[in-house]
């Protein structure tokens, strides 16, 4: 990306197996605030979602990933005072294979789906509440 003189305010260099990206303005933020400029939400957004494990989809939501050796156990919290409702995409091969997914504190199977290579399902949840639901990698869930 350039600014109106056409001078780079973005560069991406790829070094080895990765990428160094560089976003020149003030830590990439609007000068008159601490906000950050459009371009640079856009690629954090891009470079995090090359790198998660999980996909949450849906409105805004407070989330944990913790990868176990036999499983990864994703929290969500709803710190809102309206129901959440949302699908959660596993993007690991490994636990898309097995297809197992169960919500722990209320102990019961959920429906999960594969699409593609990764493992989806949906989940609600009323206003200030938490769920935690555990993907199996091997086919035991404890």
């Amino acid at each position: 990306a350039t600014n109106h003189r056409q001078e780079p305010i973005i560069t991406e260099h790829r070094i080895g197996k990765g990428k160094v990206v560089y976003i020149a303005p003030y830590y990439g933020q609007e000068l008159q605030s601490l906000s950050l400029l459009k371009i640079t939400t856009h690629i954090l957004d891009h470079i995090y979602s090359e790198h998660q494990l999980v996909k949450i989809e849906g409105a805004p939501i407070e989330y944990l990933i913790n990868e176990q050796e036999k499983s990864l156990w994703v929290s969500l919290i709803n710190n809102e005072s309206s129901e959440w409702e949302g699908k959660i995409e596993v993007k690991v091969p490994s636990y898309v294979n097995e297809g197992k997914v169960k919500e722990i504190w209320e102990d019961k199977d959920i429906h999960s789906e594969k699409k593609d290579s990764s493992l989806v399902f949906n989940t609600s949840m009323t206003p200030f509440t938490f769920k935690v639901f555990e993907i199996s990698k091997q086919g035991d869930i404890t």
